[in-house]
């Protein structure tokens, strides 16, 4: 399973920044890979020169932008430019947990074996969290 994870941003540089370092610690059989497509919405507040400095700390990321015309037209942008053969729309203020992509390929897989379809959708949990230093720090069970 090859993945593009696409991401629309918007003037969002300081969260992107643990957005796409969480992305590059994926834990991912060797079964699989993915790519980073982030697409830019025309953000002033420096993201785009941030990423192009951002090479060698962000070696699965590929890097569109377009004048600002929404998220749902990044996605679009994002979508077309992808070369995986399973997609995973994320948003740009979303830290994602090192098992991330891995936990979605076994639910693919899972789905694909037990309902024999191929065209599946999966989603997960999401911690709300003020605390982006330490997402899991005040959880309660």
């Amino acid at each position: 399973m090859f993945f593009s994870v696409v991401i629309p941003t918007y003037n969002r540089k300081p969260i992107l920044e643990k957005c796409l370092l969480a992305l590059e610690q994926q834990k991912l059989s060797t079964d699989h890979r993915y790519e980073v497509i982030l697409v830019d919405d025309g953000s002033t507040d420096g993201t785009v020169a941030w990423l192009q400095e951002q090479t060698t700390r962000l070696s699965h990321l590929r890097l569109f932008c377009q004048d600002h015309q929404g998220p749902a037209a990044a996605r679009n942008l994002g979508v077309e430019r992808a070369a995986g053969d399973t997609i995973v729309f994320i948003d740009s203020d979303l830290v994602v947990t090192e098992h991330f992509l891995q936990s979605h390929a076994d639910a693919l897989i899972q789905g694909q074996r037990t309902l024999g379809n191929h065209r599946l959708f999966t989603y997960g949990r999401v911690i709300n969290t003020c605390n982006f230093a330490d997402p899991q720090l005040n959880l309660t069970s």
